[in-house]
């Protein structure tokens, strides 16, 4: 959209606005304190305000490319200039309007989503304005407002900054397709943005407002505190390792951000780099091998090789290859691999198009997946001679490294890591949704593509399989070596979490009837085994009520059941929400639904629906339960791209206990819901669990029924596109109405045997605890050999003791069972748990020197208890390690804590 003939013109035209409108009525972004505003409400603009660029024609450019190729971006480049004429000198909305008519004209919606969910968020986190980003990252509630379409930006703002509402333009469609038109009230922008922040925020009004030009104004003016982003090309952008969440897998094949130029020299370039990776592969599949490596220089190739290849050794009779492990780049890995080599080496891999294979000039044979079958196929390719292996079983671009599959250490002690990296400047060689074939020639375009391949060191005896190591021990050793050598992160994603991220699936082959198919199905008793929602109430009363709205809620369940059964579904309904709910914080339970929920809802899903709801490319749900409690679950953890579901009445930020119109979502307001979301697109299948799904099953093209079944197995929890490794909450089982019951007869009884065993821990000498505790019911297992207590000479450093973190009284026990006092050092304690702490417990800064000097410190006068992870994780998952304790003593003694 900005293109450079009409920079020089913009810039007057800025300066003329903001001069008219008195900009200075709005303080500048820097003057915004970030303290104290957990509990503040956000709202922002997009393009100029939370990015430093103002101009969305790289984005738009990418999802062109992405989804339309390249005659896409070159429609798209040919109509800038009237979209610059139309955006600088008439109007913005039109100009924006032929922008998104250009792009999206007779695009498919899912492919238009996947992109958005699977290239632009590389992009985007790639341009975030610091300042606006400073005062974002640090509100508690944050609203996004822009003119681009909501379809491309919400994934980015809600799954990596963390953004509960997005309000952008809404396109239209047909039959799953877009039209290129707009849905009223036409494009965000004006008074378009600040009357829908009025029909989303009602009477609230937001805390802080941010903008960057004229036409922000009416909405910031509804906020308590307004801002104002100028505009400065020399700010630079925030580091992407201070994002919520790092950005580990991304797709599409383009590296540079498409500007009007950039994708002018694509263009260009696509002719004679398609004809230039032509050549190239010609050469790698005609020359002799030992030959290619000189072919690859001279046509622009560069080899960069590091470390010490393994020569070609004549083996016996009975003597293994040598077995070449890697990092996984691209599909030109193993064929680079064997050109520095001088020798072709055979190499085995997951998943390789047919054409892939038959230009190949080296020996490349598919697994099956099936580890019994794969562990013959390898040893018999290690019988004739030397392999190459992948383990992540696919590639990733960033400077990560997926889970090792363990099998190859099973099956060899010949093993040889090997480090690879490669540096392109214009196309990725590499894709999850597009084709695959055309990968290789994708890297070969790059004007001069470059490899760099690190040999390292034989894996010695002792750490292969064959000195007593287990094969995930080599595995994760191997991993680890590579990450080390080539500055990686070690992480344990797998090819299964790269393709839900990035095409929908799970990377494994799927029926082309369901991989576009768009599926509704209902939540209680469909997609979940249990029919009753009594539980998730009472797990949000008590976590936001406490146990007073947790028997509140028990008293009135008998009354709840009678209505719900025999009077009128809704009306049960409506009594339930309205105990659980009245006079509630809002943004508590949004809190509850994405920090308590989510972990009883996956141990609850039905294992065939699941099989059919996660074939499909478009997934929608349909429940009862109020939006509020569910969204964070489907959206987050079983990628649901629509949620309708029963809205809840709120005033001032509180829930009235009163349901939205159309009342509660059941029988026929289900299908009107439906309805208005696909309109005259009919849904390939619906699932649901009885008649009043009927209505809504008849407007799917395929309609299932799911049987009540209360002995089926719920689906393994390490089945889901996402693990649930943080969550929140007290209570650890599902509080049904007998279990809430228990809960309720237990806490006065349990309270005061709390207060006896914490009397008993900060009464008692340390060494006397391990029997009393033992006798008030607390079992503490002891593994292993305690190191002794050792009289340490002058200069001489106490031990550190290096905990994972379970609960606050690990440093407490690891104290009984060493029966001797030994601080502690931690991030954060309260002060009350400070003072009751039978040992010495020390506060760090979080400030790395001060830190070492106050570890360095305690050690000087004895033994320590550090928990690098800095905080507590319940699942079965350790955080990253804080490096800073291995600064700083050799004497180091590793516990292993579980509760």
């Amino acid at each position: 959209m900005e293109c450079s003939q009409f920079q020089f013109l913009k810039d007057i035209l800025l300066r003329y606005n903001h001069t008219n409108m008195n900009i200075t009525i709005f303080p500048t972004v820097e003057k915004c304190t970030s303290e104290g505003r957990e509990k503040a409400t956000l709202v922002t603009d997009f393009d100029g305000t939370l990015l430093r660029g103002s101009s969305s024609f790289a984005y738009f450019a990418l999802v062109a490319f992405d989804v339309g190729g390249v005659l896409r971006l070159l429609f798209l480049l040919l109509a800038s200039p009237l979209v610059g004429i139309l955006y600088y000198f008439i109007s913005e909305s039109v100009g924006i309007q032929v922008l998104i008519f250009v792009t999206f004209v007779g695009m498919k919606v899912s492919d238009i989503e996947l992109a958005a969910r699977a290239v632009l968020p590389k992009f985007y986190s790639e341009d975030l304005h610091p300042e606006s980003w400073r005062v974002f990252s640090s509100c508690g509630k944050r609203c996004v407002l822009t003119a681009t379409p909501r379809i491309m930006v919400e994934p980015f703002l809600k799954d990596y900054l963390g953004v509960e509402i997005v309000l952008g333009t809404e396109i239209e469609t047909y039959k799953g397709r877009a039209t290129g038109f707009v849905r009223s009230p036409g494009v965000l922008v004006g008074k378009n943005k600040a009357n829908s922040l009025k029909r989303t925020f009602g009477d609230t009004q937001p805390d802080i407002g941010l903008g960057d030009r004229d036409t922000d104004f009416p909405f910031v003016t509804l906020c308590k505190e307004g801002y104002f982003v100028p505009s400065n090309p020399k700010v630079k952008a925030v580091s992407t390792n201070k994002l919520p969440k790092p950005i580990i897998f991304h797709d599409g094949r383009l590296i540079k951000k498409p500007t009007p130029l950039i994708s002018l020299l694509i263009i260009l370039w696509i002719p004679f780099g398609f004809f230039l990776s032509c050549l190239r592969a010609c050469a790698g599949l005609l020359l002799p091998t030992p030959l290619q490596y000189y072919a690859s220089w001279a046509m622009g190739v560069r080899l960069i090789i590091k470390g010490n290849p393994p020569p070609r050794i004549k083996k016996s009779k009975d003597q293994s290859g040598v077995l070449f492990v890697c990092c996984h780049k691209t599909l030109c890995d193993a064929v680079l691999l064997s050109t520095v080599l001088g020798r072709p080496i055979p190499a085995v891999a997951y998943s390789l198009s047919r054409f892939s294979e038959i230009i190949a000039p080296i020996k490349t044979i598919r697994l099956t997946r099936e580890r019994g079958s794969d562990a013959s196929i390898i040893k018999q390719l290690l019988k004739e001679g030397d392999l190459t292996i992948f383990p992540e079983g696919t590639t990733c671009r960033e400077p990560f490294l997926l889970r090792f599959s363990s099998l190859f250490a099973e099956l060899t002690n010949e093993i040889v890591p090997v480090a690879m990296v490669n540096k392109m400047s214009m196309f990725h060689g590499t894709t999850a949704r597009g084709w695959k074939w055309m990968d290789m020639f994708f890297f070969l375009m790059n004007p001069r593509p470059t490899y760099e391949i690190t040999f390292l060191n034989k894996l010695s005896y002792e750490y292969t399989c064959k000195s007593g190591k287990s094969s995930h021990e080599v595995a994760n050793y191997v991993q680890k070596v590579i990450a080390e050598t080539l500055s990686y992160e070690c992480t344990i994603f797998t090819r299964k979490d790269k393709y839900i991220a990035l095409a929908g699936n799970d990377g494994t082959v799927m029926k082309k009837s369901r991989a576009r198919d768009a599926i509704v199905a209902n939540l209680d008793g469909t997609l979940l085994r249990s029919k009753a929602s009594f539980a998730y109430f009472a797990l949000v009363a008590f976590d936001v009520g406490g146990v007073l709205r947790l028997l509140f809620l028990l008293l009135v369940s008998p009354s709840f059941i009678i209505l719900y059964y025999f009077i009128s579904e809704s009306i049960g309904l409506q009594v339930i929400i309205f105990v659980t709910f009245v006079g509630m914080k809002v943004s508590d339970i949004e809190s509850a639904a994405r920090a308590v929920l989510p972990k009883f809802y996956s141990e609850d899903l039905h294992p065939e629906s699941w099989r059919v709801f996660s074939s499909c490319g478009k997934r929608c749900v349909l429940t009862s339960t109020p939006r509020i409690m569910v969204e964070p679950f489907l959206k987050d953890y079983l990628g649901v791209d629509i949620v309708l579901g029963t809205e809840i009445e709120t005033y001032k930020g509180r829930a009235t206990g009163f349901v939205r119109s159309p009342r509660v979502l059941v029988g026929k307001n289900k299908a009107n819901a439906l309805r208005r979301i696909f309109g005259e697109t009919q849904p390939e299948i619906g699932l649901g669990d009885c008649d009043t799904h009927i209505p809504y099953m008849t407007l799917c093209k395929e309609s299932y029924y799911v049987p009540r079944n209360p002995r089926i197995k719920a689906l393994c929890i390490n089945k889901l596109p996402k693990p649930i490794i943080f969550h929140d909450g007290r209570l650890i089982k599902k509080p049904t109405p007998l279990m809430s019951l228990l809960i309720i007869l237990w806490i006065p009884f349990g309270f005061l045997l709390a207060c006896v065993r914490l009397s008993v821990m900060s009464l008692l000498p340390i060494p006397l605890q391990y029997y009393v505790l033992l006798a008030i019911g607390i079992r503490l297992t002891i593994k292993g050999t305690p190191p002794p207590r050792i009289k340490k000479s002058k200069d001489q450093s106490g031990v550190l003791f290096v905990s994972c973190h379970r609960t606050l009284c690990d440093p407490v026990f690891l104290s009984v069972l060493l029966a001797r006092s030994i601080p502690a050092v931690t991030y954060s304690l309260s002060r009350f748990s400070e003072i009751i702490s039978p040992i010495k417990t020390v506060r760090l800064t979080r400030d790395r020197t001060s830190d070492a000097s106050i570890i360095k410190q305690l050690l000087k006068k004895g033994d320590l208890i550090i928990f690098p992870e800095g905080t507590t994780s319940r699942e079965p998952f350790l955080l990253r390690f804080s490096s800073l304790f291995a600064e700083l003593t050799d004497e180091i003694v590793p516990v292993a804590m579980e509760e």
